[in-house]
């Protein structure tokens, strides 16, 4: 076990071991060589001039570190910003975890409704509908006996009669509507003839005083009123009456009520008795039907008891672990680290700005002087390097063992924890782990004696996620309905099903029908219902109800009047006295006349529709009626019998396609909607989410960072070293090479370019050249 415990840990353990033992060699290598540098410098022959490839050393390392600290300044700003996200997500941990603890309650609740809902508030449903369709049994049955022969004709001048009755009535009251309107329309060309009136003095004077911009203006005013006088509308009562008003009296006085009273009372007879009988056979069915309700009753509360065996409490209480006792304060101890972090946060942001500070000063600062008068010097820079270099070298031990205590505990967390918790199958180690203690936790005695630990026991947790994955819901996971029957209720209890077919077929089976339809209209009563067939009841006209819908739209004064301010308001010269006198007067119309005139005609636009609409149902052909009442009263004063069984039939196939489609509804929602996977996968994804994603993730984070600002630090450390040397040279190399003179005799100058103090100058005889100068350039 250890070794496989190495072997799985060696990349991590050899990041970490190289790590520290670099940490721990490199301040020590490095202080060993400094005091031998010191040890071994010389200050009287300390060179303060630059040899000859210092200046390119100084750009090239200038270029090197550069980079280097850029990257370290990006490191030290990451290391700030993730531990402020880990402090934040370490410490709404708790919270974020309970609401995920929630979810899984109100989950919990959620599926034990459905389950209730499905098996009882449905059910009910259901019964409902069934015990209202068998009380209309007795109308259904008669009702298709009368469509497949043709005695609906009937019900259908039935219906005529008591349209026609209602129609009349709404031409009446739309008559009513019409005039007014008419009345005021007239009102509001009225109104507007008065405002156009005396408009059309102040247009004049306005075009003859006002300069050309207040002109066009004025005109625009005045084609805005020709538009609005344009306006003129008269809905004709003719348009609305015509010949439908005598079509619709004819139909009215025609007494089709009375005359097809007596003819349709044979149907009401055969209704009354076939409802008798199937009430008086029914009560079985319905009492099987309460007995199957009572049984789904009793599975919803035995599923309702499992669902509540479920607690989570245990993990509400090891989350409150983590917020903190007296014994555990681990909250508090999570409080206190974050001003730890934000002391190693500091730290490293000091040292990165430190060598951030050096480098700004070594390139842009000027070359050190005997005197240091100033602190824009490369000197300051080596300063500030030397600031950098002693604060790491303090630092590397405690940050290398912090980063490593980091790596190891929050990325072997990664890969143990958030990993598995994104992809499960990917990592089949972490699954066999997994396996490993649902086995160890099935010999426990509370396990074994919960009905929850033996469903679990039929499926390993491989296999409920990969259901999962498929969108099967637990219950077919666990493979319930072989306990319960749900997913197919006509094996839930096949003994009452079956019995509640039988019954519903006895109610509608043998029904009394003991001597045939006779003639139900006479040859008088044909007579004068064939005196209807002249009758013509038209639509209303489309050309009149499209010019009201125009009228509407032409009263919109509204619309028109902000197009015309519009307008003139982007010509910027202002207005008219006249034209805002015209814009006040028709805002004042429309408000008092032409808006409650639209209104109304809506109002009537609407009437009319829905009145078109019933005499459209009115154009019913009478001749073809009768014709189908004659066929109707020949077959049925023959064989009633076959057609009332047939009728009987398809009745109780439309209470059996009742039941059935609640069996096609429970079986649904038991393999689509209870008990899913999918809140659950979202409560699996929110903790993922709170523990890796907001807490895990940023201090990964923070200690990459402090990984890679270490690991930087090191050639950082090297070249700031270098470099301090060469900030501190105050001379360039020089283009000539300057040596004394070897004896004291020469009286001349330095410098053997000196072409004046090499040449023999007058008075002074003895005065002479001697070559012997090495010429050395740069």
């Amino acid at each position: 076990m250890p070794s496989a415990w190495f072997s799985w840990q060696q990349w991590w353990l050899a990041v970490a071991g190289g790590l520290l033992l670099l940490s721990v060699l490199f301040p020590i290598i490095y202080i060993l060589y400094r005091c031998c540098l010191c040890c071994c410098e010389d200050d009287e022959k300390k060179t303060t001039t630059d040899s000859q490839y210092d200046g390119c050393k100084r750009n090239f390392l200038n270029i090197c570190i550069a980079v280097l600290i850029v990257i370290n300044v990006f490191a030290a700003a990451t290391l700030l910003v993730t531990s402020q996200y880990a402090e934040y997500g370490l410490d709404e941990l708790p919270n974020r975890l309970n609401q995920c603890v929630d979810d899984l309650n109100l989950y919990k609740r959620e599926t034990d409704l459905k389950i209730r809902k499905l098996l009882i508030d449905d059910f009910n449903l259901v019964s409902n509908s069934l015990m209202q369709q068998i009380a209309h049994a007795g109308h259904a049955v008669v009702d298709r006996v009368k469509r497949a022969t043709g005695a609906h004709a009937i019900d259908v001048f039935l219906n005529i009669t008591q349209g026609a009755s209602d129609v009349r009535f709404i031409l009446s009251e739309v008559t009513q509507q019409t005039r007014e309107l008419n009345e005021a329309a007239g009102q509001f060309a009225v109104e507007f003839g008065r405002l156009r009136k005396t408009a059309e003095n102040e247009i004049a004077q306005c075009t003859h005083t006002e300069t050309d911009a207040l002109k066009t203006m004025c005109l625009q005013a005045q084609r805005l009123l020709d538009n609005i006088s344009s306006i003129k509308f008269e809905i004709s009562e003719e348009f609305l009456m015509g010949e439908n008003v005598k079509a619709l009296t004819r139909v009215a006085n025609a007494e089709v009520t009375t005359l097809l009273e007596q003819s349709n009372q044979q149907f009401v007879v055969l209704e009354n008795e076939l409802q008798r009988h199937i009430t008086e056979r029914s009560y079985s069915a319905q009492n099987m039907l309460k007995s199957i309700g009572d049984d789904l009753f009793q599975v919803a509360e035995g599923v309702s008891s499992h669902i509540r065996q479920l607690n989570f409490d245990p993990l509400y209480q090891a989350i409150a672990l983590y917020n903190g006792d007296q014994y555990y304060p681990i909250k508090d101890w999570i409080h206190y680290s974050w001003y730890g972090s934000l002391a190693v946060t500091a730290l490293v942001c000091l040292a990165s700005l430190s060598f951030l500070f050096g480098l700004f000063f070594g390139i842009c600062g000027r070359r050190p002087t005997y005197y240091n008068d100033d602190c824009c010097v490369r000197a300051t820079g080596a300063s500030f390097y030397s600031c950098g270099i002693w604060m790491l070298l303090g630092l590397f031990t405690v940050l290398s063992v912090l980063t490593v205590t980091l790596l190891l505990i929050f990325g072997n967390a990664t890969s143990l924890v958030c990993n598995p918790l994104d992809d499960p199958l990917s990592h089949p180690d972490m699954m066999s782990l997994m396996e490993r203690y649902v086995e160890m936790a099935k010999h426990s005695e509370q396990w074994n004696q919960s009905e929850l630990g033996q469903m679990l026991d039929k499926r390993s947790p491989v296999e409920v996620i990969r259901a999962c994955q498929r969108n099967e819901t637990f219950y077919q996971i666990f493979d319930l309905d072989k306990k319960y029957h749900l997913a197919d209720l006509n094996k839930f209890d096949q003994e009452a099903m079956k019995q509640l077919d039988e019954q519903l077929g006895n109610a509608l089976d043998q029904l009394p029908i003991d001597r045939p339809i006779g003639a139900f209209v006479s040859q008088k009563e044909i007579a004068e219902l064939q005196s209807l067939s002249d009758v013509n009841i038209t639509q209303l006209s489309s050309e009149g109800l499209a010019k009201i819908k125009q009228s509407i739209d032409s009263l919109d004064l509204m619309s028109k009047l902000n197009s015309f301010t519009s307008d003139a308001d982007a010509q910027h010269s202002g207005r008219p006295q006249a034209v805002s006198s015209i814009i006040e007067q028709v805002r004042e119309i429309d408000e008092r006349i032409a808006q409650p005139l639209r209104s109304r005609l809506e109002v009537l636009y609407k009437n009319l529709t829905d009145l078109d609409t019933r005499l459209h149902e009115l154009q019913v052909p009478v001749s073809s009626l009768i014709g189908k009442l004659e066929h109707a009263q020949a077959l049925l004063s023959q064989d009633v019998r076959s057609h009332v069984e047939q009728a009987a039939r398809d009745v109780l196939r439309q209470l059996i396609n009742t039941f059935e489609q609640y069996v096609e509804h429970t079986k649904f929602q038991i393999e689509n909607d209870v008990s899913s996977c999918g809140p659950i996968s979202d409560v699996a994804r929110n903790s993922r989410a709170a523990l890796c994603g907001h807490t895990i993730d940023p201090i990964n984070g923070a200690w990459m960072s402090l990984l890679i600002s270490l690991l930087v630090s090191f050639p950082i450390v090297l070249m700031a070293t270098a470099l301090r040397r060469l900030y501190n040279k105050m001379h360039a190399y020089p283009k000539y090479v300057v040596h004394e003179p070897n004896s004291i005799d020469h009286q001349m100058s330095s410098f053997v370019t000196d072409i004046y103090d090499a040449r023999i100058k007058p008075g002074y005889p003895n005065y002479t050249y001697m070559d012997d100068y090495h010429r050395h350039y740069r």
